[in-house]
């Protein structure tokens, strides 16, 4: 923790006093969920359960006394009297079984249950019980009514009995509830009171071991800026030495001025010899380029005839194929006549062999066979028709010989004219090719003329190079020192002052530092604006020795 920065310090000091308000909001919320769910208890189980209870009670005494009444009336024989018993009884009697079913329908306890579970028979029992009695009383039975009201009277001490002790355990559970809702509340008050003690004791423990971190820091901050005071001082002896190494510099520069112009003047000699050899290979170059062109052109030109010639031998290719392309109708047309050949042959073949059958048959039928004449008939139409299809292939066979020669004679001309054709390309061809290569000696001879001046420019641009690398050496030698008597120039002017300067800020500075560990917090407001200002221009302290001392670090 102690390698954390402040930022963090905070955050992890909020994070953990939001938590503990989190976490008593939550246990509140939950002690009050808990004392909502006591409550309900209350409200909607116990108490109605302690009403329907007194209702209970109230339909036992009332029952209790419809009988009596019922009793009373009979002696009397009061017919009105008798009517509103039989309502009376029939109305309390409902009402008590609905009560004692609503009751059963709360969320009590397992031993309330129990006992409703006792009471319900015994209360069904009255019921009947009573019923009967009045039954009895207005029926006119009025002596039976009487014996039969002792055993009622029974009834009614045991119910009472066990609804008195239904009636103690329902009120029972209904202050257990109570108390436990209140005993909820004070273990949630207890647990927040708890957990916000806690809550300050760790927050206080954090803040503290925080701003003990926060004023080390700052402590440290101060060593520092006294340690930089120090460096102010130190700063203006190195700003002394500054000036004599200026001086220095001056004299260097002075010294890479002379060799730069001896290194100049040798320079001269060397372009104007590198000038009279350029003149010379121009004039070389401007007719190896003439030539060039030539051989250039007649290149064109032999490309260009060979270019024709193939697509001369493309234009014969293609004329060959169409030649085979041809030949194969040829062929296929053979095929087709030799197909019809054997038909006609099997034609043929089955007319001889059909008349000969209708001569014997004919001969042998005599009068009867004259339906042979028929088949005579038949025979001579197909033996018609043999000579027809032997008539269509002799002309098929003469014009597919006429069209083979024919295809053979167009064939040959074409590839002799197409020959012709290729050997005047080639010889147009070889003739391109030999100015090709008169043109080209023409370049080789030009070429080696060109190496020889190509090597006179090479000696004088070596020589040359020397020189310039001499000069380059020289101005960047000219460079560094001006630059360092120019940066030195701009910066010794104010650096006393400067520095006196800078030297009173960082004393203000350990002052409002040692104020702000120290001082009152109505003082801290103004300190850290002035700090805020002061840092910068310690900042532009350094940057500025910096910027003095780097030039002379880098002539060293």
């Amino acid at each position: 923790m102690k390698t954390w920065s402040i930022k963090r310090k905070l955050t992890l000091l909020s994070f953990i006093l939001m938590s503990m308000t989190v976490l008593v909001g939550v246990v509140e919320h939950m002690g009050n969920q808990l004392l909502i769910e006591r409550l309900n208890d209350v409200t909607e189980v116990q108490m109605p359960a302690v009403r329907y209870m007194t209702l209970i009670d109230m339909n036992h005494d009332g029952l209790q006394a419809i009988v009596y009444h019922a009793l009373l009336v009979s002696e009397v024989d009061d017919q009105e009297g008798k009517k509103r018993v039989a309502e009376d009884l029939k109305s309390v009697s409902t009402d008590m079984a609905r009560n004692i079913v609503e009751i059963n329908r709360l969320r009590l306890s397992s031993e309330i249950r129990k006992e409703i579970e006792v009471v319900r028979p015994e209360i069904e029992a009255y019921l009947k019980e009573s019923e009967a009695v009045v039954g009895l009383t207005l029926s006119g039975r009025h002596s039976e009514a009487k014996i039969r009201s002792l055993e009622f009277k029974k009834l009614f001490d045991i119910l009472e009995k066990d609804l008195g002790s239904l009636g103690k355990s329902i009120e029972a559970e209904a202050t257990k509830s109570r108390q436990a809702a209140i005993a909820d509340s004070s273990t949630t008050k207890m647990v927040n009171t708890s957990i916000i003690l806690f809550a300050l004791i760790i927050g206080s423990l954090l803040s503290y071991l925080f701003v003990r971190d926060l004023v080390k820091s700052l402590s440290k901050v101060v060593d520092q800026l006294i340690q930089s005071s120090q460096e102010v001082l130190n700063a203006s002896s190195q700003g002394s030495r500054s000036a004599a190494e200026l001086s220095e510099a001056s004299t260097e520069q002075a010294s890479s001025i002379q060799q730069t112009m001896a290194s100049v003047e040798e320079i001269s000699a060397m372009v104007n010899q590198n000038a009279e050899s350029a003149s010379k290979v121009k004039g070389t170059v401007d007719t190896n380029k003439k030539a060039t062109d030539e051989g250039s052109r007649s290149v064109s030109e032999m490309l260009h005839a060979i270019g024709d010639i193939k697509e001369t031998n493309s234009e014969i290719l293609g004329q060959m194929e169409n030649s085979n392309r041809e030949f194969s109708e040829i062929v296929k047309i053979i095929s087709e006549i030799g197909e019809k050949t054997k038909v006609i042959n099997d034609i043929v073949f089955q007319t001889k062999l059909l008349s000969f059958n209708a001569s014997v048959e004919a001969a042998r039928a005599g009068e009867h066979g004259k339906g042979f004449a028929v088949v005579a008939e038949e025979v001579g139409n197909l033996a018609q028709m043999s000579g027809n299809a032997a008539k269509q292939i002799t002309d098929m066979l003469s014009g597919s010989i006429k069209k083979v020669n024919e295809i053979v004679q167009d064939t040959t001309q074409k590839v002799d004219r197409l020959v012709e054709i290729g050997k005047d390309k080639i010889a147009v061809g070889q003739s391109t090719a030999s100015k090709c290569k008169e043109s080209f000696e023409r370049i080789s001879e030009n070429a080696s003329t060109v190496a020889v001046m190509v090597a006179e420019i090479a000696s004088a641009s070596k020589e040359q190079a020397q020189g310039i690398q001499e000069i380059n050496k020289a101005i960047s030698q000219l460079d560094q020192v001006t630059q360092k008597n120019t940066s030195v120039a701009q910066q010794s002017s104010s650096q006393a002052e400067q520095l006196k300067s800078e030297a009173n800020i960082l004393s203000q500075t350990v002052k409002i530092m040692v104020r702000m560990m120290t001082a009152k917090d109505s003082e801290d407001l103004k300190d850290q604006s002035r700090i805020a200002n002061v840092i910068p221009l310690h900042a532009n302290m350094k940057n500025s020795l910096r910027s003095v001392s780097s030039p002379l670090a880098i002539r060293k």
